[in-house]
């Protein structure tokens, strides 16, 4: 169940990448969104979209949003199962295979230990990283966390040159972020 989860993800996030960088149009005037999906909850922020969400069979869901723009180089996804993984075996599974994605292969990534840290109060583990994707210089954040008995990725990924473009946007999703799984 969890290595199909693996292979949604990268293979939706080899999707991704492409339009993240390439079919970026030009920004107009987007409104906040609330995201809500088994009881999981999120602000897109305004200038932002939700560009991609869907089922992963039937082990979980996967969402992304995008700050829109001609080149823009923000982007959140978040993923789930539903059950319980280890974190860092999924923390470090998601880095050999993002690795391993026909993309990424081009691009040189260099991951930093994962750590113990919170995230909205909830304890997590958290990898840092750099890329170069397509003579980008990027970085992100891969957080890993229980909630409700299921288990999350959230990855926050950046251009370097763009980042103070996309702080106040991923500050608005880490902070409307909730996971009620109840509802």
């Amino acid at each position: 169940m969890f290595g199909r989860f693996i292979d949604f993800l990268l293979k939706s996030f080899g999707l991704v990448i492409p339009v993240f960088f390439v079919l970026n149009g030009c920004a107009g005037s987007l409104p906040e969104t609330l995201f809500e999906k088994d009881g999981v909850s999120f602000v897109s922020p305004e200038g932002w979209k939700i560009i991609d969400r869907r089922i992963i069979k039937d082990t979980g869901y996967h969402v992304s949003c995008q700050r829109k723009g001609f080149g823009s180089g923000g982007i959140f996804m978040a993923s789930w199962i539903y059950g319980i993984t280890e974190l860092d075996s999924c923390i470090r599974m998601y880095m050999n295979e993002f690795e391993k994605n026909i993309l990424m292969k081009a691009a040189t990534v260099e991951f930093e230990e994962t750590v113990d840290s919170v995230f909205n109060d909830m304890p997590c583990n958290v990898s840092v990283y750099k890329a170069t994707i397509l003579g980008v210089e990027s970085r992100g954040e891969i957080i890993s966390f229980y909630c409700g008995g299921m288990t999350f990725m959230l990855v926050f990924q950046e251009s370097v040159d763009e980042s103070g473009l996309n702080k106040k946007g991923f500050e608005k999703i880490k902070s409307t972020f909730l996971c009620h799984p109840d509802n």
